[in-house]
Parts: C-alpha cells; sequence; structure tokens
C-alpha cells in the first residue's frame, strides 16, 4: 500500500503515491541522498506545537547545477520566473550552511498552519534570527506579515530580509533590528 506521505522538495510538494512508491521507501531514498552530500534537510523551527507545523521538513539539493540538471535547466541561458526564487533560496541556504557549518548553529524554517513562512531561521543556543528571501531587486525595506508574525511571536534581535539588489536599509520593529541585506553581503 502506497501512503500518502508529503516530502517537500524545495520546488512542489511530492506525495509518495504519486511518484508511486512506498513512504518508507522515499524516506530511505532521502536519507542515502542526504548521507552522500546531495540533498539536505531544513527542519522546522517551532516552540507552538499547535499552531506551528513541526513534522514535515524541505530538502535542498547542495550542487545546485545538479539540481537544474535534473529539472532539465542546465545550460539554459536564464531559468523560468518560477524556479527562479527557489533557485535563489537554494542558492542563499547554501550560503549560509557554509558560514554557519563550524558554529553550533541549526538552520531551520518556520511555518505555521495559518500559512505564515520565514524561510530561514538560525538558531544558536536561545537566540533565534530570522531569514526572508526575496528574488527581487529592493530598494526599501517592506516586511512581509509573516515576518512580523515571526517578530511579534519571538522577539529576536535580528532579522534580515535577503535581495537581489544592492541597497541596504535598517528598520527597528520593537527590540528587533531589521536589515534589509544584499545577497552578495553573504558570500564575504
Amino acid at each position: 500500500m502506497v501512503s500518502d506521505a508529503l516530502v517537500y522538495g524545495g520546488d512542489r510538494w511530492l506525495c509518495a503515491s504519486t511518484v508511486g512508491i512506498d513512504e518508507k521507501t522515499v524516506k530511505h531514498y532521502l536519507f542515502y541522498l542526504e548521507q552522500t552530500f546531495l540533498i539536505q534537510k531544513v527542519t522546522p523551527y517551532f516552540r507552538n506545537t499547535r499552531s506551528e507545523i513541526i513534522k514535515a521538513p524541505i530538502y535542498y539539493f547542495i550542487d545546485i547545477g545538479l539540481r537544474n540538471w535534473l529539472l532539465g535547466l542546465f545550460g539554459l541561458p536564464e531559468i523560468p520566473v518560477p524556479l527562479s526564487g527557489h533557485l535563489f533560496e537554494n542558492a542563499i541556504l547554501n550560503m549560509l550552511r557554509s558560514k554557519t557549518e563550524i558554529m553550533p548553529t541549526q538552520i531551520h524554517f518556520w511555518r505555521t498552519k495559518d500559512q505564515a513562512e520565514v524561510d530561514f531561521v538560525l538558531e544558536k543556543g536561545l537566540d533565534v534570527t530570522p531569514i526572508e528571501v526575496k528574488y527581487s531587486k529592493l530598494s526599501k525595506l517592506k516586511l512581509p506579515r509573516s515576518l512580523r508574525n515571526f517578530l511579534a511571536r519571538y522577539k529576536p534581535a535580528y532579522g534580515y530580509v535577503v535581495h537581489l539588489g544592492y541597497e541596504e536599509d535598517k528598520e527597528t520593529l520593537g527590540n528587533t533590528v531589521i536589515q534589509l541585506l544584499p545577497y552578495y553581503k553573504l558570500i564575504f
């Protein structure tokens, strides 16, 4: 019997029954892909199990070139718009991972049952830092409602909105400093 277990692959939700294999087999495949450093699992961040999603992880490719090849996008001069946002998010995760791999920092995402979502949450001890990724050039900091919800609930010291442009902007909301951050600042 094929289960209807859902797996989020960074680009879309996959149902085990859609691909015609058992949920247990899907979990084994994902485990081996993680162990061979082809994909990485990002788990949900939660403190309130009643209102936040706590079970479904998101999987991202470590090698974005392999991801594009598997999707038939390798070598294209431009990635189609619906997929480019996910690709940018995947690239930002890889940059965050390289910055935090020697620190005791965990990378999560945050999503509520009401569909509020923050792309990444860095957790170091009791400190959390939300990071929202926008595949666009922003000139002014504009906080998405989901990020505002996270800030109100957890009151972190810092938060970031990473984008494609060159502009930097800063805003303080309560005791949280939120910064508009160009993606290339994560490289250095």
